[in-house]
């Protein structure tokens, strides 16, 4: 709860509210950081009074009554997601975060992500604040603090990472929005215990995993036989389903003697796999969504449960149907009569607690 000024006060002295874990008015009276903070914004000026004729009579129009803006300080985590083990030697290559032994944590310009990634997330690092997703002002810029590894749920290896910022002096505005160092531009929502929670706003996207990208068809081979001995034959189909460019026409098997165990498969028959993807990392899970034969249509990011931290897969939901085919009680595919490369959303844990 942000404690203001009554909206119908003609004139008030300065005031500045602070939005944090506890809510605190600072009237005149300043207050720490995590980091040092500059208040930027467009400049204003006040424009000179002159004399105006009114039907020949002179007079002077009355300047307003000056109301000062309502400044706020901005305290607030950024939250990284953290995909393997500790060091970056055992961290999945495109983790948001690397942790270490000691309980730190930062982000870091992974291999397997390209370009600097997340390595502008670190203690220093810049913060800078806006009143719009895009466009509008820059209000404010700040440092972020030394990152901290957080466990969410012990007995399931959920880690994420903390890196706690301030900024001082900032123009009261309806929504902030957030970029830390060069990563995407995120809104800052306020958590439960009072204080803003920003996500890194790093790319998460089904692009970039192998299993997950569309297969290439081959390219189309010379014919062998002679130019005079009639035209070339019709190279085979490859445009089918299947990774490899099955024949889409072949049936299963009925009688489930494909199947070394004798197993009934629980999908009816369609070919496409188990996968277990709830709770890991996002770039894990899709891939084993991806492994099963399915298609990742979109991606969703939805509030963290208690239980997850930050970038962990949800649920997979058909995208036809919108029916749940996994969440946090495991698969859900009787009747379902998947068929290879039927799309999926998958719906990604973000920052923001539910």
């Amino acid at each position: 709860m942000i404690s203001l000024p009554s909206p119908h006060a003609r004139a008030a002295p300065a005031c500045a509210v602070v939005l944090a874990v506890a809510v605190l008015a600072a009237c005149g009276a300043g207050g720490g950081s995590a980091g040092g903070s500059t208040a930027t914004g467009p400049e204003s000026s006040t424009p000179t009074s002159t004399n105006t004729s009114i039907n020949g009579t002179s007079a002077t129009p009355t300047e307003p009554a000056t109301v000062p803006e309502v400044e706020v300080t901005l305290l607030g985590v950024v939250v990284g997601g953290s995909g393997g083990g500790v060091g970056q030697g055992q961290t999945d290559s495109l983790s948001e975060v690397v942790r270490e032994e000691d309980g730190s944590c930062a982000g870091w310009a992974s291999p397997g992500a390209g370009g600097s990634w997340t390595s502008g997330a670190r203690e220093g690092g810049v913060v800078k604040v806006y009143d719009a997703a895009q466009g509008g002002h820059l209000l404010a810029t700040g440092r972020l603090g030394p990152g901290k590894a957080e466990n969410v749920d012990p007995q399931n290896d959920q880690w994420q990472c903390a890196l706690a910022f301030g900024v001082e002096k900032v123009k009261r505005s309806a929504k902030y929005f957030v970029r830390v160092d060069s990563l995407a531009r995120v809104e800052a929502r306020v958590g439960p215990g009072g204080g803003l929670v920003v996500p890194f706003g790093a790319r998460v996207a089904a692009s970039m995993i192998d299993s997950c990208r569309a297969p290439s068809a081959p390219a189309p081979q010379a014919p062998t036989a002679p130019a005079s001995s009639g035209p070339a034959p019709s190279s085979p189909d490859t445009a089918g389903p299947g990774p490899s460019g099955s024949d889409a026409t072949t049936a299963p098997d009925p009688t489930g003697a494909a199947d070394p165990t004798g197993a009934p498969d629980p999908t009816g028959g369609s070919g496409v796999g188990d996968w277990q993807s709830f709770g890991t990392y996002w770039s894990q899970g899709l891939a084993s969504v991806c492994g099963a034969g399915l298609r990742v249509e979109r991606i969703e990011r939805v509030c963290r449960p208690a239980n997850l931290a930050t970038g962990r897969v949800v649920a997979v939901v058909d995208a036809g149907t919108g029916i749940v085919l996994e969440d946090a009680s495991g698969l859900h595919l009787e009747g379902q009569h998947l068929t290879e490369g039927a799309p999926v959303v998958v719906r990604v844990s973000a920052a923001y607690p539910c």
